[in-house]
């Protein structure tokens, strides 16, 4: 009975920082909210033997107990919301994925760019990474069309902007290179 309660305490009033979905703080939301109206409803429809001060004192602090329930599952609501947002460039990297990565310059990364129609490049920057690349549009009749290259979020479309996107990037004209289309270079 006593785990069982201590994990009713757990599932209801703690944050959880590795939250994914919002399923179960929503849910959390609703069960604190359903509990306090039938604490409230049922409480004042019939009449009680225990005397009101006991009632109103016990009801302040279990309404007190499912307000912070629910500012928890508020809690990680906005942690989900962060994590759903949190863009490619702030993935942390390891000893040994830092290792496998091979410096290139940033006239072959915009070689590399220009020649490839598709290609999408991981870039070492600090001890997180950034997206780069190169994207088009495609059909059977017009093969290959509507090519643009990007770094990070930003968009361009010609090879000289994809070029200064990259500069901020690479300290000393090289970028370490992670992978190039998800396989390490060689």
């Amino acid at each position: 009975m006593k785990k069982r309660l201590e994990a009713l305490w757990c599932a209801l009033f703690r944050v959880n920082k590795n939250a994914t979905g919002y399923t179960w703080p929503i849910c959390r939301i609703l069960l604190c909210l359903l509990s306090y109206w039938l604490l409230t409803v049922v409480n004042g429809s019939r009449p009680m033997s225990t005397p009101r001060a006991v009632v109103f004192v016990l009801l302040i602090v279990l309404t007190w107990g499912l307000f912070y329930g629910v500012i928890c599952a508020l809690v990680e609501i906005n942690i989900v919301r962060k994590h759903r947002r949190s863009p490619k460039t702030r993935q942390p990297v390891s000893g040994r994925e830092k290792a496998a990565g091979k410096p290139f310059s940033l006239e072959q990364l915009a070689a590399l760019a220009e020649e490839n129609d598709i290609v999408e490049l991981r870039l070492l920057h600090g001890s997180r990474t950034v997206t780069a690349g190169s994207s088009s549009d495609y059909t059977p009749q017009k093969g290959f069309f509507d090519k643009r290259y990007y770094v990070g979020s930003k968009e361009m479309e010609t090879i000289d902007d994809f070029r200064r996107a990259l500069e901020p990037y690479a300290p000393g004209s090289t970028v370490t290179v992670l992978t190039i289309d998800g396989v390490k270079p060689q």
